[in-house]
């Protein structure tokens, strides 16, 4: 990090100190003095390749709906799943909330993120012309913790536990596209540095309007976080899923669940979830 100011004053987004950022070389970050959270990191050809991983992405998002997800096969008979198709069943049993979220968490805006990524990442490496660049800037970052791709991932993992003990499962070319597409989905955020994107498409003349850290804000953050940690025990000792099989009911738990991917050899599966 080097010690010449840059011009540039930042907020932190973690505890709201007013910052004149440094002027960053390459490969460096600059860190918030008070409580270290990362404000921006000049990695080399961070538009290229953000730009690249985003158009895999894209391309990877596109295959993995269009064949098979995942196919089960249990006494001869045998039926496949698509990522649409699954979406298509929540809505038909009732869940129509839970259908639109996973559509909307797991495609509709990673696929906008990605949308943008390439349109201003394009227009760093290509030095096309950008109207009202700092709002799509913000519309991009603010979408970008909704995006919920590597979840997604997770959850067809640990939903399979069950299933695996009832049916044989094969994975399709979508499920191992989408998981192609979690990667370089992730890969391209990691180098979608916010400041020097800014810095690149609105100038070294940016200035952030400090916020202050209001009394109601931080009684916000204690009763959520209060109200979270009540709710982390029942989330691990009530069933988070219940399995029917043949008129029996089979509820599990997260740690079952852990515990028999553990016992079936999945450790690295195990380990994460855990």
């Amino acid at each position: 990090m080097a010690s010449k100011d840059s011009g540039l004053e930042v907020t932190c987004h973690e505890c709201s100190l007013a910052v004149m950022l440094p002027v960053v070389e390459q490969s460096h970050k600059a860190q918030c003095p008070r409580c270290g959270y990362t404000l921006t990191v000049l990695r080399e050809g961070w538009q290229d390749r953000s730009l690249a991983f985003a158009i895999a992405a894209g391309i990877l998002l596109l295959l993995s709906l269009l064949f098979s997800y995942i196919s089960f096969n249990s006494h001869g008979l045998q039926r496949s799943i698509s990522l649409v198709s699954s979406l298509n069943v929540l809505a038909e049993q009732g869940y129509f909330v839970l259908s639109l979220s996973v559509a909307m968490a797991c495609i509709v805006f990673p696929a906008s993120v990605l949308c943008l990524i390439i349109y201003l990442a394009g227009a760093v490496r290509f030095n096309w012309p950008v109207r009202n660049p700092e709002q799509k800037i913000k519309f991009c970052f603010a979408l970008i913790p909704w995006c919920m791709a590597e979840i997604f991932t997770v959850g067809v993992l640990v939903s399979l536990v069950k299933i695996i003990s009832m049916a044989n499962v094969e994975f399709g070319l979508s499920f191992y596209a989408y998981c192609g597409f979690t990667v370089a989905f992730l890969l391209s955020v990691l180098y979608f540095d916010r400041l020097q994107l800014e810095k690149s498409l609105l100038g070294q003349d940016r200035h952030e309007q400090p916020e202050t850290i209001s009394e109601s804000s931080v009684q916000n953050t204690w009763a959520l976080l209060v109200t979270a940690i009540i709710l982390y025990i029942p989330a691990n000792i009530l069933p988070i899923m219940t399995t029917r099989f043949l008129g029996n009911d089979s509820p599990a738990t997260i740690m079952s669940g852990v515990i028999s991917l553990w016992q079936h050899g999945s450790y690295p599966i195990a380990g994460i979830i855990f």
